[in-house]
């Protein structure tokens, strides 16, 4: 049973460290927001015209909507300076904490503060259950690359460090003179009508021989919960493009389409032909019928993450005509 409201004290300077777990319904938003715009605009992390008033728009939505019931707090002598918050926590994922989180005010105490909210949520975690913990830093740049590396001491000291890299793909599809040419033998279908056991299947078999590396850090039960909760029937799906390739009835391929981030933007969860199959341009070909029914569905673009260590899947989609616009790197961790 987690209590709805703890307090660990810590040395902060001369004066203890208050670090709160408190119900999101309790937080002082306003006062996250100050902070965050802070922090946010001495790590290069802030858009030059993005102000206090939408950064507080935006972490009112997200506690709302995309946060778990609580969060942590650290004060010092009443003031906030530093806090943390997670995704709702999933019996089939790791622990998702929000990106570039904890937020701290940058001054020469940071790591002290870091730290315990790091520690402290680790903590909760474990008392809830959780195994492992995952957290994303998108836009990792140049610019971003010492704050980056900041985190990752950060993480790292608590156990927390083993790195994924992704580049994120995007290409405007409104323009595009897509022909498609699927041999006779090869029909298509839908992912709403396939059955999800038999996509299941597929997944597995095209992703182990991948070099996607969350999928290969996966046990068998973990990659079981994991496609059966992404791929629940009730979650938002774009169906007319995410489409399946069979080959005489045989299921040999998929491409997946989410109506994720921009109402004009397909995100490709995830495409892939089985092994014995490749080398034949189908995977091409599936990925060209998707972009047209999203294009007849008045979608300007389609988008994509992929990890860096996948040089093949890169080469394809570059040769398609994907540019990549940023990075994200991603930390995962056994939380013991």
């Amino acid at each position: 049973m987690i209590p709805e409201s703890r307090i660990k004290k810590e040395e902060y300077g001369v004066r203890p460290l208050d670090i709160k777990v408190l119900k999101k319904s309790d937080v002082n938003i306003r006062k996250l927001a100050e902070l965050t715009y802070v922090a946010r605009e001495r790590s290069e992390l802030l858009a030059e015209d993005t102000t206090e008033d939408a950064i507080l728009r935006n972490i009112s939505e997200r506690i709302a909507n995309h946060c778990h019931d609580l969060a942590l707090v650290a004060e010092d002598n009443g003031k906030i300076v530093g806090w943390l918050a997670f995704y709702e926590i999933s019996d089939c994922r790791p622990a998702h904490i929000w990106n570039w989180h904890p937020v701290v005010f940058p001054d020469k105490s940071e790591n002290k503060i870091a730290n315990g909210l790091i520690q402290e949520a680790l903590s909760l975690l474990k008392e809830m259950g959780s195994l492992k913990v995952t957290i994303d830093f998108p836009r990792v740049n140049a610019n971003t690359q010492s704050y980056f590396s900041k985190y990752l001491d950060w993480y790292s000291q608590c156990g927390v460090a083993e790195i994924f890299e992704e580049k994120f793909y995007k290409k405007n599809i409104t323009e595009e003179n897509i022909e498609i040419s699927i041999p006779d033998e090869y029909s298509l279908g839908h992912i709403f009508e396939t059955d999800l056991d038999d996509l299941f299947e597929c997944w597995v078999e095209i992703f182990s021989s991948s070099n996607d590396q969350f999928f290969l850090s996966l046990d068998t039960e973990s990659r079981r919960n994991l496609f059966f909760d992404g791929w629940d029937r009730e979650k938002p799906l774009i169906k007319e493009a995410s489409l399946t390739l069979l080959h005489k009835s045989k299921l040999i391929g998929f491409s997946r389409l989410l109506p994720m981030y921009e109402k004009t933007d397909g995100f490709l969860s995830g495409i892939g032909i089985l092994p014995e199959y490749r080398r034949k341009g189908l995977a091409q070909e599936l990925l060209k019928v998707s972009m047209l029914k999203l294009k007849g569905l008045d979608y300007q673009t389609m988008s994509f993450f992929v990890s860096t260590r996948n040089l093949a899947a890169i080469s394809f989609y570059e040769k398609l005509g994907f540019k990549s616009k940023y990075r994200i790197a991603s930390l995962l961790g056994e939380i013991t």
